[in-house]
Parts: structure tokens; C-alpha cells; sequence
């Protein structure tokens, strides 16, 4: 009983936090704030990771325009090319701030 009193109370504690998060990812570029992945864990099972977003989401159809870029800097689009990122997403990134959820 005590882990969950406390587990809500840091909750509460957060939340505003992760509204104000939430909204500035919103802000700085279309597209949803939260980020959700299935990955897989421990002994193969599936689970749903949630985090803010630190890409832009429009990228899509541009993506041989931003592998280009990202070639120039020596950097594969794979692996999350800069150019992609958000301004308010590298502040997250910085910070762990992106995997708060």
C-alpha cells in the first residue's frame, strides 16, 4: 500500500512537469507528443515504451533530402540524424527529460 500512496504521490508531483513538457513538444512542431514504440525485453516479450517526441514528424517524405544532410555530417539516418531533431528535442535528449513518460 505505501508503494502505491507513494508512487501516486510522485505522480502528482510530476504531472505538471509533464504537461508543460508535453505542450512545448507540441508547440515546436506538428505531430503528437507522445512517442510509442513496441520493443521487445527481457526473456523476448513485447512492451510498449512511451516517450516524448524529439523528431519531427513531417521528415517522412523528405527523407532523401535528410539523409543528405546527414551524410555531409559524417552521420547515418539510422542513427538520428541531427537535422531531424527538434530544438526543444535536443533540450529533452540533453536532459533525459524525453524519457519521463
Amino acid at each position: 500500500m505505501l508503494e502505491w500512496l507513494l508512487g501516486a504521490l510522485g505522480f502528482l508531483v510530476i504531472l505538471p512537469l509533464l504537461a508543460l513538457l508535453a505542450l512545448l513538444v507540441k508547440v515546436s512542431s506538428p505531430g503528437p507528443a507522445i512517442f510509442r514504440q513496441e520493443r521487445v525485453g527481457r526473456n523476448g516479450r513485447a512492451f510498449v515504451l512511451l516517450k516524448f517526441r524529439t523528431m519531427r514528424t513531417e521528415v517522412r517524405g523528405q527523407r532523401s533530402e535528410v539523409s543528405g544532410q546527414c551524410a555531409e555530417r559524417d552521420a547515418t539516418f539510422e542513427a538520428g540524424c541531427t537535422a531531424r531533431v527538434t530544438s526543444v528535442g535536443r533540450i529533452l535528449r540533453k536532459w533525459k527529460l524525453d524519457e519521463l513518460p
